[in-house]
């Protein structure tokens, strides 16, 4: 009795083997490409990039220390958290060791004082209140022309996630390039597909004492989000 023809194995048509081969061959390159571009550092253009992109950013918040450095003494500078959205800002934390809670919305500041009264509109006028948040804004770092000296240090786990570890010396505007010399910036930005979070670190000498180092560490997050800042009760 002559057996039945079984389509598949080995008998399997031609145009169906060539359409398998096809099709493994696109998901094995689609995960080389991914894997490689996973994985490869980013250029100077895509880093400006996303460093410009937290400069304009709508929303996100943040961590900031800075400690100054005068011969074997340390001083805090300041210690801030808050958040940004649109143009409201909230400030929480310490300068000098001086507790700061301050807020901009809708185009009013609030301070409170040591003793708890929220001051509205007096630090001690509304100019010197803008120019207080503009200083404390830490988006403003990336106020900067290039990227002299960039150097790629590899990939470096944070707080359990892989970041690439990136260091540039670029001429710095904003207050940062006012106040400080031989400004370094130390930058772990994450890996592709994830740009809502990353750190960075800056630090250089002050331009009126030399002797007196600056570093600087902020940790952005949030970037992009939803975030909504409403005015202090008083």
């Amino acid at each position: 009795m002559e057996g039945k023809h079984v389509e598949g194995g080995l008998n399997m048509p031609r145009w169906r083997k060539l359409l398998i081969v096809f099709t493994s061959a696109a998901v094995l390159g689609w995960m080389v490409y991914g894997t490689v571009n996973y994985l490869s550092p980013p250029s100077e253009e895509e880093v400006r990039s996303q460093l410009a992109g937290v400069a304009v950013a709508e929303t996100f918040r943040f961590d900031s220390q800075c400690q100054l450095s005068m011969m074997d003494e340390v001083r805090q500078y300041f210690d801030l958290r808050g958040a940004k959205a649109g143009n409201d800002m909230y400030i929480t934390g310490s300068i000098l060791n001086t507790p700061v809670n301050l807020y901009l919305v809708d185009n009013v500041a609030y301070q409170q004082s040591n003793n708890g009264e929220w001051r509205v509109n007096e630090v001690p006028d509304f100019d010197q209140a803008l120019n207080l948040f503009t200083e404390l804004d830490p988006s403003l770092v990336f106020e900067f022309s290039n990227l002299e000296g960039y150097q790629y240090l590899g990939v470096e786990k944070v707080a359990g996630s892989s970041y690439f570890h990136l260091v540039f010396k670029p001429a710095p505007g904003g207050w940062v390039g006012q106040y400080f010399d031989n400004v370094v910036y130390t930058v772990w930005l994450p890996r592709r597909g994830k740009k809502d979070d990353f750190l960075v670190t800056v630090s250089g000498t002050m331009r009126s004492d030399p002797d007196t180092a600056m570093k600087m560490t902020i940790s952005f997050y949030d970037i992009g989000a939803d975030i909504t800042i409403t005015a202090p009760e008083i």
